[in-house]
């Protein structure tokens, strides 16, 4: 694990560390009825998929921060950054990043500027969750695009159900406006 800094490793070695994902891979597979446009064996880092929306492309990157984590883990995540590729054509209208763990959870210098330089300039919106703080930001890159990041709080949180939420994201293209709103659990159903 720790010597995939910023690169990728010896195939033997992705192996031992992608095996605890197969289940989420075979999943994530089921899920969206293909192989394209998931994270999978073929695809373990990055992957995208291109939908439409009202008519606009929209371009969802999904990478995989989670493959060098582990129990108690600490903020020295890796990421090969050279598997991502983002593409460039056909264009897409907005495009959002998705990834568990926040910047702050890779290791520093080796791969979280540089991740987060990548991620910035091709994202309009960088969904992630992992710390469980329901949060919204904005960040103005220079001579880049304005983009917004949104942070999931937990889902589930055994007897503390008042923590528990999960957001809806609307897109509306004919006004250039997002509408985020946080639904939060109050009460039991």
């Amino acid at each position: 694990r720790k010597s995939a800094l910023g690169s990728r490793v010896a195939a033997s070695t992705e192996r031992i560390l992608l095996e605890p994902q197969n289940n989420y891979f075979e999943f994530s597979m089921k899920l969206a009825g293909t192989t394209t446009g998931v994270i999978s064996l073929s695809h373990p880092f990055y992957n995208f998929k291109d939908i439409k929306v009202q008519g606009r492309a929209v371009r969802v990157h999904l990478l995989n921060s989670a493959w060098t984590s582990v129990l108690h883990e600490a903020p020295d995540l890796r990421f090969p950054l050279e598997e991502l590729q983002f593409p460039t054509e056909p264009t897409a209208d907005f495009s959002i990043t998705v990834m568990h763990h926040p910047y702050n959870w890779f290791i520093s210098p080796e791969v979280r500027r540089d991740l987060r330089d990548k991620v910035e300039s091709n994202s309009d919106l960088v969904l992630t969750g992992h710390e469980h703080e329901n949060e919204l930001s904005a960040r103005t890159v220079d001579q880049g695009p304005n983009l917004s990041y949104l942070e999931g709080g937990v889902l589930q949180e055994g007897e503390r159900h008042n923590l528990c939420s999960f957001n809806v994201i609307r897109l509306d293209f004919a006004s250039d406006t997002r509408l985020i709103k946080r639904y939060t659990w109050t009460g039991d159903y």
